[in-house]
């Protein structure tokens, strides 16, 4: 409870802030409910929801506010809250909504400052919703993202780039792609680079949008490059003038560390809203339960809100480093792998106990049972992140 009265106090106080940008939020929350099931039953978001949304804030919502940001998203933290809100609504429309992403990052910690602000001004409008996408993972890599198979190949003063990416969430709704691919396979990750590619490029192409049980809306393309010409000026810090950091790979690792805590708010968000309606049924309806039932889900709902708070309190725990621009990958790992292990737990035990809502189609039981085995694939599976752990844990 002291945790739920500190993330509302400043929840407020942001909105108090920036009230502009605040209406325009309080406008997402209103709005998004409507379209939940819809976008889960046809894995798309339709087109009146951009009608009724300040897409100008939309587009600009993982944005740095030095390049146009928004200010309510300027730290990471605030990131959180605002996920956290999202995810309580539906997890699924909530990543699937306008902006760049996951492929903002890289571009923010590798690319010059020109190639910084080329990248984000097709994001600084109000006239349709637009997305970028990360592009790294590949079909025979599976986690070992150092392990990248896609080549860049240099042709003149120009590159070739060919290969296949998996998986990449909104990819079939973007117009911009950060890929990552490997100009040197011998020098492992030392020899990645990062390139923007516009989607309409000729030999870029789509081969399938994933068929997704869980996070439906959430478009995960796979796609396949086929001699795509791209300019140095295409490779983020081509210039060796690059950004804070150094290479390619640790520029991924910057987007995993900046994604993986909102993701984990958003899981946390949809789980307060599971506690909510169990609790609410159980107050309203207990009927199908025996008294024996009904004590043991208080007890259960009980723990889970106090393990629930220890997940919020990794997730902020990351954040605050982050801000502080100090590294944040092994608490980044830790948030995401203890959400969306607690959420797959939740959401067994309540399906089981309401089994009859559970298989109607469209009901918020059924969905998050569904989400919950995604949230533990999404950036990382859980198994990887407890490796990570593992290996960057030191005592």
């Amino acid at each position: 409870m002291f945790l739920d009265k500190l993330v509302h106090q400043d929840m407020d106080a942001l909105k108090k802030d920036f009230p502009e940008e605040g209406v325009a939020f309080e406008e997402v929350l209103h709005h998004l409910p409507t379209y939940v099931v819809p976008s889960d039953k046809t894995s798309s978001i339709c087109p009146s929801l951009w009608n009724t949304l300040n897409l100008y804030f939309l587009n600009r919502m993982n944005i740095p506010l030095n390049l146009g940001g928004l200010n309510i998203a300027s730290k990471a933290y605030h990131r959180t809250l605002l996920f956290e809100e999202m995810g309580r609504i539906g997890p699924g429309i909530s990543i699937s909504l306008p902006g760049p992403g996951l492929s903002m990052p890289p571009v923010f910690a590798l690319g010059t400052r020109e190639q910084q602000e080329s990248y984000v001004k097709d994001f600084l409008t109000d006239s349709e919703p637009v997305w970028g996408a990360f592009a790294i993972t590949e079909p025979s890599c599976g986690s070992d993202a150092t392990a990248i198979q896609t080549r860049i190949d240099k042709d003149g003063d120009s590159f070739l780039l060919s290969g296949e990416k998996c998986f990449v969430t909104n990819g079939a709704r973007a117009t911009k792609l950060v890929v990552f691919a490997s100009i040197a396979p011998d020098k492992g990750r030392f020899g990645i680079r990062a390139f923007v590619v516009d989607r309409a490029k000729a030999g870029v192409s789509i081969d399938r949008v994933e068929n997704m049980m869980g996070l439906r809306p959430s478009q995960l393309t796979n796609f396949s490059f086929d001699r795509v010409r791209l300019e140095s000026s295409d490779m983020l810090g081509h210039t060796g003038k690059r950004g804070p950091l150094i290479d390619a790979f640790a520029g991924a690792q910057q987007a995993w560390d900046y994604m993986r805590p909102c993701l984990a708010a958003v899981i946390n968000g949809c789980c307060l809203s599971a506690l909510n309606l169990a609790e609410h049924s159980l107050k309203t309806d207990q009927s199908s339960l025996t008294v024996k039932q009904i004590l043991n889900l208080e007890s259960k709902i009980s723990l889970w809100r106090l393990r629930l708070d220890a997940a919020r309190g990794l997730c902020f725990k990351a954040v605050r480093k982050y801000d502080e621009g100090a590294s944040c990958s092994l608490e980044a790992s830790m948030a995401k792998a203890s959400s969306s292990s607690l959420a797959m737990e939740i959401a067994h035990e309540l399906y089981d106990i309401f089994h009859y809502e559970a298989c109607q189609p469209g009901s918020f039981w059924q969905r998050f049972y569904r989400d919950a085995k995604a949230f533990d694939i999404l950036e990382g599976t859980g198994d990887m992140q407890r490796m990570m752990v593992a290996q960057l844990y030191r005592p």
